[in-house]
């Protein structure tokens, strides 16, 4: 994964206000974002990343898997890209409805706070319709994971989520992310 002079050179498309990657993509300007792009056209030549890394976009665009396939080009050869997303299984999608009623979580137009761009869950997905999508986009998936709740700060897990951790059967649904790793 390496190049000349082992430099490893990574992409976060949807970067929002996270400050991985050397190159941090979004689709409106943010403190830490230093390219403004759409995520189904990257505006790159192809084959210039060693490492593509998105948390939490996928379930926002209309065409994730032209997303994916811009992935793809725009990743070298022997390239990772890794995404996490949201698990259509988890529980608190359905009970608390985050993502079926974006007006009441996000504010009256819809948007996140403090953006002008009106936010869309357009999908929530599993295991099989990753592996499907990243089949669509030519990719190699190489793991996929279930990521546990983890509170924040100050928070503690509810007791039903705790409970759902230990049952086998209702593992699925008590882990809100999904964690991809696949190779070009």
């Amino acid at each position: 994964m390496y190049h000349e002079g082992g430099v490893v050179l990574i992409l976060n498309v949807g970067a929002g206000e996270m400050v991985y990657g050397d190159i941090r993509l979004d689709i409106e300007k943010k403190k830490t974002t230093n390219v403004v792009g759409d995520a189904e056209f990257l505006p790159f030549k192809s084959d210039v990343f060693d490492l593509i890394f998105s948390q939490c976009l996928l379930e926002h665009l209309p065409n994730p898997g032209i997303a994916l396939k811009e992935q793809r080009r725009v990743c070298r050869k022997d390239g990772r890209i890794v995404l996490i997303t949201d698990n259509a299984g988890f529980w608190g999608f359905y009970m608390y409805g985050v993502h079926s009623f974006p007006v009441i979580r996000f504010g009256k137009h819809g948007k996140y706070r403090g953006s002008r761009v009106k936010d869309s869950h357009y999908f929530l997905f599993t295991d099989l319709h990753l592996r499907n999508l990243f089949r669509f986009a030519n990719l190699r998936v190489q793991e996929i994971r279930k990521i546990p709740f983890t509170p924040l700060k100050g928070q503690k897990e509810s007791l039903f989520g705790k409970f759902l951790r230990v049952i086998p059967l209702f593992r699925n649904i008590n882990y809100p992310r999904l964690l991809i790793i696949a190779k070009k």
